[in-house]
């Protein structure tokens, strides 16, 4: 063990002085234009320049970044000189993940076989049913955003730049490597921490609801449209998700009697930090976790040691991102003025937002955080289901009053760690009639249940694979790169939904297209010219056209039109006789 610490210690010294002399012999126009070259966007250059990394935040970064190099010799030497400690922390830390894998697994292995069977059945359709999907989908907005500046860029791009999936974006880097499709490489990690995430809450419930419930906590996730279209799409969901799962068992095992020992310390450490590295906000999820466990267990100790290492680690995480991005993207200039009244239809709004994003309605979340707030008293909930219910009630409560007080706007997709709390709130009161029944209410369930999800299934694929742009952007990418189109003028709003995506079909094609644009609130904007001679100008499906004598319409729908210069068909007319 101490030689791997050795070499490890040896790795992280070579690398960060490699990283701190490239810095020092960069100068500002350097770092910009290869910033500006790796993301193929030179029209970025103003924006940079003037807001996100100005050259007095350069200058006072490189007028600093000296100290950096006495401190890598000092961190260096001092982890030297403590390797023995530092093994024996490392080995424990081994341990512990062992210990845990290891309970994991006994604990699937033992499972009756039928129970296994059916498990395995579910996991193995519910594979098959996200690769169909996507086979079936198009690459979206997102996801070629995603790619296009993060995956498909150096590995260390999600540390420097700011993005909503950090630890998403470095994990699927590395899947692009996979032999495959560039849109199955890069959507296999969301399957992966989706079937985890299943494995993960049926762990959790199987102890204390029994098989039938567990199941049917899985058909509930699993057809939910945030699981289900999140679980086919390249977006950092459901390793977030899979991370607020995993906290959540610790919680619980916590609140099952047992103490915040070192092991379960390490661990809550551990995942608080890749849950805030995979999402920003996951760090709301934190610190309600650590105010739940301080008034559980009043350890408050170990609670802010836990915290203070958890949100230092973190910073560390993001502070390249805010060193070069700004504090300014991050909050997503939120400017809002609390007002009782705007905070309450703020929270009403988020409320039913997300009832909407897990269960296909508005008002069953509503519904079910009434249920439970009336069945506290109740005598048969007691013991651990009380103990869960007012665990996950005082999660939702603390995420969506935090929110709508700070007014910060995270989309409701964001706080998915919310799903989980509400599915084990109607477990546990479901679990007290469904124990008094007999076979024949169980199989009423169950067959009520498939139906639900089916009926969930067909509704959610109906919008998964409903947006118009992104076929739209499929055909449109096609034609543009049949066509040796390597320029355009865009002078119409709704087709810049189909850019990134006609940006991830050239790079799959390994060429390039520069857009500009006649809006003057974008980085691409450039006055029209008909010097230019763009190769195509797309414009709106009324407006007029003084420049039709030199080009002809390519593509139409109902939202824009594409017009071809002529002499590009002129030439790709003389290319394809001279084949």
């Amino acid at each position: 063990m101490p030689l791997i610490i050795y070499f490890g210690i040896a790795c992280l010294f070579i690398g960060t002085l490699s990283a701190s002399i490239w810095f020092s012999n960069s100068s500002y126009s350097s770092l910009l234009n290869f910033v500006t070259d790796t993301l193929k966007r030179p029209d970025l250059k103003p924006l940079i320049q003037k807001s996100l990394f100005p050259p007095k935040k350069y200058q006072l970064i490189y007028k600093f970044h000296w100290m950096v190099y006495p401190v890598i010799l000092a961190v260096t030497i001092a982890l030297y000189l403590n390797v023995r400690k530092i093994s024996v922390h490392v080995l424990f830390a081994i341990r512990y993940i062992q210990s845990t894998l290891f309970h994991i697994i006994i604990f699937f292995k033992a499972l009756p076989a039928k129970e296994k069977l059916l498990l395995g059945a579910g996991a193995v359709i519910y594979v098959f049913l996200i690769l169909y999907n996507n086979h079936l989908k198009e690459i979206s907005y997102d996801e070629a955003w995603g790619y296009n500046y993060y995956i498909n860029k150096h590995f260390y791009f999600p540390f420097i730049l700011f993005n909503t999936y950090p630890l998403f974006n470095l994990i699927t880097h590395f899947f692009t490597f996979l032999p495959f499709d560039t849109l199955v490489n890069i959507r296999i990690p969301s399957l992966l921490f989706g079937l985890l995430s299943l494995l993960g809450l049926f762990y959790i419930l199987y102890k204390r609801a029994g098989f039938a419930l567990s199941a049917l906590a899985l058909a509930i996730l699993a057809a939910s449209p945030l699981f289900y279209i999140y679980t086919s799409l390249s977006r950092g969901i459901t390793l977030s998700l899979f991370i607020s799962i995993l906290i959540t068992q610790i919680i619980l095992r916590i609140t099952d009697g047992n103490t915040f020992s070192k092991r379960y310390r390490f661990l809550f450490i551990i995942l608080n930090i890749l849950g805030i590295i995979s999402m920003p906000t996951f760090f709301v999820f934190t610190i309600c976790n650590s105010i739940f466990l301080y008034y559980y267990t009043r350890h408050l100790k170990p609670i802010l040691t836990s915290a203070a290492v958890i949100f230092v680690a973190s910073f560390l995480w993001y502070l390249p991102v805010l060193l070069t991005s700004g504090v300014s993207l991050i909050s997503h200039n939120n400017h809002y003025t609390f007002n009782i009244i705007d905070t309450i239809n703020r929270l009403s709004d988020f409320l039913f937002g997300l009832s909407q994003l897990f269960f296909s309605s508005k008002y069953i979340m509503l519904l079910l955080l009434s249920l439970a707030f009336v069945s506290l008293p109740l005598k048969p909930l007691a013991g651990s289901k009380k103990t869960i219910i007012d665990y996950c009630l005082f999660v939702i409560i603390f995420t969506l009053t935090a929110r709508a007080i700070t007014g910060n706007i995270f989309p409701e997709r964001s706080l998915n760690c919310l799903i989980t709390n509400c599915i084990l709130i109607f477990i546990s009161l479901i679990s007290i009639f469904v124990r008094r029944t007999n076979a024949s209410t169980k199989a009423v369930l169950t067959l009520s249940s498939i139906a639900i999800f089916s009926y969930l299934c067909i509704r959610n694929q109906k919008e998964l694979l409903g947006p118009v742009e992104d076929k739209d952007a499929k055909i449109v990418g096609d034609l543009l790169i049949r066509n040796d189109i390597e320029n355009g003028y865009i002078d119409e709003e709704e087709f810049w939904f189909c850019v990134p995506m006609i940006e991830y079909y050239y790079s799959e094609a390994q060429k390039n297209i520069h857009f500009s644009t006649s809006a003057i609130n974008s980085t691409r904007y450039k006055a029209f010219s008909a010097d230019d001679k763009y190769d195509c100008i797309i414009t709106k499906t009324t407006s007029s056209n003084n420049y039709r004598l030199d080009y002809k319409e390519l593509f139409r729908n109902n939202s824009f039109v594409i017009w071809m210069r002529l002499r590009n068909m002129e030439q790709k007319s003389l290319n394809y006789h001279k084949k």
